[in-house]
């Protein structure tokens, strides 16, 4: 009898071991925050592991074979990955450009929307006082441009929007860790802020902000949020393959809904006890200070202290 050839898949299975290899290493405290970051440089290997599938299903081997082929194949993939973001997360990156230091006034606004579209890299968002509406500090890889900066007016409410430039494409063989844009915000004025990031590592301290709602969007992220310290206001948080920390200030109450996936989610219920499909602190309802927060993830880690 003909014995059956090889037909055993490679690139799904190294993708869903080498993801929870790293998960695991990185819950035990043994990575750092920014691991997907450098994980999401890896992408080519698909393409390296496609390449071998292909070739292993053409040479028509014996299964028995074949397995123990795929196998090496898996395992060997496997501690690469793992040794090169082991290794990779401590690195310095590529070389970047000089930092542009950009200040944009108020220009007489009483209310602003702000949206800072980021790519691959590290944003760091805090607040400010004065007459300024926004100060940055940015700075692209290479000799990119760093950002694309537009703002209008009507009314009284402004709408400021942080983009990165179209010409702006992390080289495929690189290293490197991105951009690094620090962002700084007034505090005076009510503001609607927007966030939306891709491979990066987020730092968002609004802490000060006078904020009327907030949406953050990031894609393979490691994000850390503290909420404001005063307001009541919605906020919505959503990621892929993502780490989420957010700290909500002694004093805010807060209604809390997750929707995820393969999430790891650790609420704090002492602060917010669990209610149906909410986490609710027992006084949200009359508070001062109030968030209502909706966070939706796919493969994550969700903490809210």
């Amino acid at each position: 009898m003909r014995e059956r050839q090889y037909r055993l898949p490679i690139v799904l299975p190294v993708i869903l071991i080498s993801v929870g290899v790293l998960a695991l290493i990185q819950n035990l405290d043994q990575l750092p925050l920014n691991v997907w970051q450098t994980v999401w440089q890896l992408w080519p290997v698909v393409l390296i592991l496609l390449g071998v599938e292909i070739i292993l299903n053409q040479l028509r081997l014996p299964q028995a074979l074949g397995f123990v082929l795929a196998l090496a194949v898996i395992v060997a993939s496997v501690g690469g990955i793992t040794y090169y973001v082991m290794q990779g997360t401590g690195e310095s990156g590529i070389g970047m450009g000089e930092a542009q230091h950009i200040e944009h006034s108020l220009n007489g606004v009483t209310s602003a929307s702000v949206t800072v579209m980021f790519g691959a890299g590290t944003l760091q968002l805090g607040s400010l006082s004065g007459d300024q509406l926004m100060v940055g500090d940015f700075r692209a890889a290479g000799r990119q441009l760093p950002v694309n900066i537009r703002f209008s007016a009507s009314g009284g409410h402004g709408d400021l929007l942080l983009d990165v430039p179209q010409n702006q494409v992390i080289p495929i063989f690189s290293s490197g860790r991105g951009s690094e844009w620090q962002v700084k915000l007034n505090n005076s004025i009510p503001l609607d802020v927007r966030v939306q990031a891709g491979a990066s590592t987020n730092d968002l301290d609004l802490t000060d902000l006078r904020l009327t709602d907030l949406n953050v969007q990031a894609g393979v992220s490691t994000t850390t949020i503290r909420l404001p310290k005063t307001g009541k206001y919605p906020a919505h948080i959503s990621g892929g393959l993502a780490t989420t920390t957010v700290y909500i200030p002694d004093g805010v109450s807060a209604r809390i809904r997750v929707e995820s996936g393969l999430a790891s989610i650790n609420v704090d219920q002492s602060r917010f006890p669990r209610s149906g499909d909410y986490y609710v602190s027992p006084d949200y309802g009359t508070a001062a200070n109030s968030v209502d927060l909706f966070i939706e993830g796919g493969l994550a880690t969700i903490s809210i202290r």
